[in-house]
């Protein structure tokens, strides 16, 4: 790249248009994909060559679980939340955007809760063949579950202000890093 495409491109990106705005969100999300896909991978390997393969079975299983059960508990609250937290931003209704920030989180807590309390009932009463530790390992599940779903809470706002590479960080590359 020439001296002269560089500056041109590093002038756009500084601006303060919408292509500057475009260029910077689409770089920013390139690399927090980017890292979030590596370091899952990197989870991914050590966890597999520290797990036996029943283990990381049971893993696999869970983590499956937690995100099949994701879906219900957030009854699409998130995607609500960021389109309708950006209209009452552009409106100036910042009473409105409270009173869903309110309610969005006590919908969540419900839907959550509710599946939690389902989910660990049967999985410690039906009559399951499934291990000690891999009844712990799913009751861990639920529990992230919870955490997940309020973690999509703040995601979703942080999007619905304008802060779309930011929401990003949190979940796809926090969670994986926490790990």
């Amino acid at each position: 790249m020439s001296a002269g495409h560089r500056n041109r491109l590093l002038g756009r990106l500084r601006g303060e248009g919408l292509g500057a705005h475009l260029l910077r969100g689409a770089g920013g999300n390139i690399a927090v994909a980017g890292g979030a896909r590596a370091l899952s991978h990197l989870v991914s390997v050590i966890l597999a060559r520290a797990l036996a393969p029943s283990g990381y079975g049971v893993y696999a299983f869970a983590i499956s679980l937690m995100g099949l059960l994701q879906v219900p508990a957030q009854f699409s609250v998130d995607q609500l939340l960021s389109r309708e937290l950006a209209s009452n931003e552009a409106t100036g209704r910042w009473d409105l955007a409270r009173g869903l920030l309110r309610r969005a989180a006590q919908l969540v807590t419900l839907s959550t809760a509710a599946i939690a309390v389902v989910t660990l009932a049967v999985l410690w009463n039906a009559p399951l063949h499934v291990s000690r530790e891999g009844r712990w390992t799913l009751t861990v599940a639920v529990a992230l579950m919870v955490l997940n779903a309020y973690g999509m809470l703040g995601a979703a706002t942080l999007m619905g202000l304008r802060r779309v590479v930011i929401a990003q960080i949190p979940m796809q590359v926090g969670r994986p890093a926490l790990f």
